[in-house]
């Protein structure tokens, strides 16, 4: 019969919703703040396979301390072999949204690279940028400051809300 049909679509609408299919998830807020919490916790323990993992989804969603961790895991050749262009390139998303130390770190790179390895660490650079950067992933990041506010230390970034406590994150294309 035609309620039963009709019963049905209604119930797969949440199973087919439009996020997935243009490169976004949806999360509970809660469920985001727990996978960004257990990346920084196992990259801090140094549990590197794991980090990896969890760092590089979050760093994908935008978030520019997931950013700036990955691209130290990279270009340390934690979790994964050493890819100092990946590492470089994660590192320029999160001085994009300011994430202390990011810019410092860059430029460390940027003096021990000949000319040729500079041009090739940039073009991925800018690969990334246009895949994780703040405009594609949506999410809005500002600086935190401690001290009496004379220092800018931190940076807090947040996925995009798109209501009832579920907010909406940029998956990884890899």
């Amino acid at each position: 019969p035609m309620y039963r049909r009709t019963f049905f679509f209604l119930l797969m609408l949440p199973l087919a919703s439009p996020a997935s299919e243009n490169g976004f998830e949806t999360l509970r807020a809660p469920e985001y703040q727990t996978l960004l919490h257990d990346g920084l916790t196992v990259f801090n323990h140094h549990e590197d396979a794991v980090a990896l993992t969890a760092l590089k989804r979050t760093a994908c969603a935008g978030d520019a301390l997931s950013q700036k961790m990955l691209g130290e895991m990279y270009v340390l050749g934690r979790g994964s072999p050493q890819d100092v262009a990946l590492g470089y390139a994660w590192l320029s998303a999160a001085a994009a949204s300011s994430a202390p130390g990011a810019s410092k770190l860059i430029t460390q790179i940027d003096q021990a690279l000949s000319k040729e390895q500079s041009d090739i660490v940039k073009k991925r650079a800018e690969q990334i940028q246009a895949e994780y950067g703040p405009s594609q992933t949506h999410a809005t990041c500002s600086k935190r400051d401690s001290q009496g506010g004379r220092i800018s230390d931190s940076v807090l970034c947040a996925p995009r809300e798109v209501g009832n406590h579920e907010v909406e994150i940029l998956k990884c294309a890899e």
